[in-house]
């Protein structure tokens, strides 16, 4: 990914977290699974880089949101439910157990986890500025697990 699209899809040019959030879950619907638009997911739902220095290269530790359903599903918020399922073609929703259709988000793709993961991603946009939190889910708490990030499994 160029320096100018991560630019873009991190915020860094004056978009707020929320804004981001929705971008990286447009970013789920025209691209295929990748190992950078985990590592940007990581960076929009947690305060940590997912690129650590190790030697001379450097080591990934966000979680595969885009190819693991259980990676994905972590991203669904507190209190929000979700669907998904699909056969040739995957579907997710994820909702909050209000009446209101602004809190129903949707997502198609290639996989269910790429699926839910836009989904979830609008959904944690839509939770933080409802509320009250337009800055996005690092202006919360550190204590507050509405927006954790996952940790990291590891792979037996």
């Amino acid at each position: 990914m160029n320096r100018g699209a991560r630019a873009d899809a991190l915020g860094e040019t004056g978009a707020t977290p929320s804004d981001t959030l929705r971008v990286l879950a447009d970013r789920c619907e025209r691209e295929e699974p990748s190992r950078d638009l985990d590592a940007a997911i990581f960076e929009a739902v947690s305060k940590f880089p997912a690129n650590i220095p190790v030697g001379r290269g450097s080591f990934n530790r966000a979680p595969a949101y885009t190819t693991s359903l259980d990676a994905a599903v972590t991203l669904v918020p507190e209190g929000h439910w979700r669907r998904s399922g699909g056969y040739s073609y995957a579907w997710a929703e994820v909702g909050s157990a209000g009446k209101n259709p602004a809190d129903f988000h949707t997502g198609h793709a290639s996989n269910e986890a790429m699926a839910i993961c836009m989904a979830a991603l609008r959904a944690r946009a839509a939770a933080a500025e409802a509320m009250g939190h337009p800055e996005g889910p690092q202006a919360r708490s550190t204590s507050d697990s509405h927006f954790q990030p996952a940790k990291p499994r590891r792979e037996v």
